[in-house]
């Protein structure tokens, strides 16, 4: 106890605890399938990685395992994706490597948190930011995950706190803030709106002179062209090989719809994802009253800008803002910095604790504690179960595998049965309003079939060699597609668990 004491002491000492048993945290269930969280993100970002690792690392031309050829998917540059696919040459094909390399970047959002809370607040803010960073149910779901957002939330966080050096007069910072803005954006491309945090820092800092300043044209002009100039390419060679399921990606309307901003579901679903997967509700609280303290006027105007930034992200995103929750994730650590404001307000300030002498503020702050982290296990919880639709899915995988080869073009409702089979082919799925949106080009209305039955001929007369219901109940529901399969082509079912493989090679006659 004294050797905890005395180690305690160090103003490192506390935030090194809370990253240090976040990532053990992090840790658990790192083995299990990436179908938690955002999981058609993750796969999205695993089936490019492995591509990338089984055809040559063919940066420019990332692919996917969703025909039809050439398989391109572009979005952002795969750095992550490059990385993780280097550890698979190294380490052999493990999705925990792609985990780790998430987790190794949480730690390094975290130790940049620390230090531009310490520098521009105080030791005690930072002390508390960190803990929220860590321990906030949004933090903990998705920054294990396998996929580039928490790499890029790295960069961004390092970038944040080498512009602050750069405009508080060190010049040596510019050129680490030139290397972080250029993996912050390339990682990105959305997250450029931090350029007008760093206008309004700039502004509020250092007053019009920023705007006459050489190295504030050369560091927007060599960390942004590269990613618009990616952002083009990505969309000329979608048009150029069009995969369908990815067609309307580039669509502005995928982006930025107004009607949104009058949809009172829209500001609902934000609220309660803020009071509760975000933050928890203690925790916006804290955020809210967070914003009216002022600590010292470098540190709050750095926080007023980044947080104006976050929010305009948001506006002009806001259609991915309203269905993507880790969409938020830029928010952390400027919201975990305010509520350690808050945190060190009510509980630290020596003034307040003065004026409060009459009463203990210990019990209080413990509870809130310990509220805490009863709903972090609630809100947190679903980082490490997979929903039941998933359940046993490496025993059904394993059925697959025994009746099929990995070269066989496979149909399937479910992406998840593509990536994990390692076999390329097409995906028909159940909802109505997604295939009409993904395959217009493809349906014709003139026909008297089913459109999902039309496409699956479609798909069957290009070489698709078996369809994989990976889920029977739900593959049951689609009457008329279920039925068609059932009447013409063999099919082979699994009891236990529960999955249907049909021979599109061998019709019933």
């Amino acid at each position: 106890m004294k050797l905890i004491s005395k180690y305690s002491q160090n103003d490192s000492f506390w935030p090194l605890i809370f990253v240090v048993s976040a990532v053990l945290l992090r840790l658990i269930g790192i083995d299990q399938p990436i179908l938690e969280g955002a999981n058609t993100r993750q796969l999205q970002t695993a089936d490019i990685t492995y591509n990338l690792f089984q055809n040559g690392f063919n940066f420019l031309y990332p692919q996917i395992s969703l025909l039809p050829e050439p398989r391109y998917f572009l979005l952002e540059p795969p750095i992550y994706n490059t990385i993780v696919a280097f550890l698979y040459k190294v380490f052999g094909v493990h999705e925990e490597l792609g985990r780790l390399v998430s987790i190794l970047a949480f730690a390094g959002t975290a130790y940049f948190i620390f230090i531009i809370a310490s520098k521009h607040l105080n030791k005690s803010v930072a002390k508390a930011a960190v803990f929220v960073f860590s321990f906030s149910p949004l933090s903990i779901i998705y920054t294990r995950g396998f996929q580039p957002d928490t790499l890029a939330l790295f960069f961004l966080t390092a970038l944040v706190f080498y512009v602050s050096e750069w405009f508080d007069g060190d010049d040596r910072a510019f050129w680490p803030a030139l290397i972080f803005g250029l993996l912050t954006f390339l990682s990105k491309q959305t997250y450029m709106f931090i350029l007008i945090s760093f206008l309004i820092m700039g502004l509020l800092i250092k007053g019009k002179q920023i705007l006459f300043e050489k190295r504030v044209y050369i560091f927007t002009i060599l960390t942004a062209i590269p990613s618009i100039v990616w952002s083009f390419h990505s969309r000329k060679t979608t048009e150029l090989f069009p995969n369908n399921f990815y067609s309307g990606n580039f669509d502005f309307s995928n982006w930025f719809y107004l009607p949104t901003f009058l949809d009172y579901e829209f500001y609902k679903n934000i609220f309660f994802w803020l009071s509760g997967l975000i933050l928890t509700p203690v925790g916006f609280t804290l955020f809210l009253i967070g914003l009216f303290i002022k600590i010292k006027p470098k540190g709050d105007t750095l926080l007023k800008a980044w947080l104006i930034g976050v929010i305009i992200f948001d506006l002009i995103f806001h259609q991915h803002a309203y269905t993507h929750e880790y969409y938020h994730l830029p928010l952390l650590p400027i919201a975990s910095i305010i509520i350690g404001k808050a945190w060190w307000f009510l509980f630290e300030e020596n003034n307040l604790i003065r004026d409060a002498s009459r009463f203990s503020l210990k019990p209080f702050k413990y509870f809130l504690l310990g509220t805490t982290l009863v709903m972090v296990l609630g809100y947190a919880n679903g980082a490490f179960r997979l929903p039941p639709i998933y359940d046993r899915i490496e025993e059904k995988i394993k059925f697959f595998d025994n009746h099929t080869k990995d070269n066989d073009l496979v149909i399937s409702s479910t992406w998840v049965a593509l990536y994990y089979s390692r076999n390329k082919g097409w995906l028909l799925p159940h909802n109505d309003k997604i295939l009409k949106r993904k395959y217009s080009n493809l349906i014709d209305d003139k026909s008297q079939q089913n459109s999902r039955v039309f496409l699956l001929e479609k798909f069957r007369d290009q070489g698709a060699s078996y369809f994989f219901a990976l889920n029977p109940g739900s593959f049951y529901k689609d009457k008329a597609l279920s039925s068609y399969l059932e009447k013409n082509y063999m099919k082979t079912e699994n009891k236990n668990p529960e999955t249907l493989l049909f021979d599109l090679r061998k019709k019933i006659s």
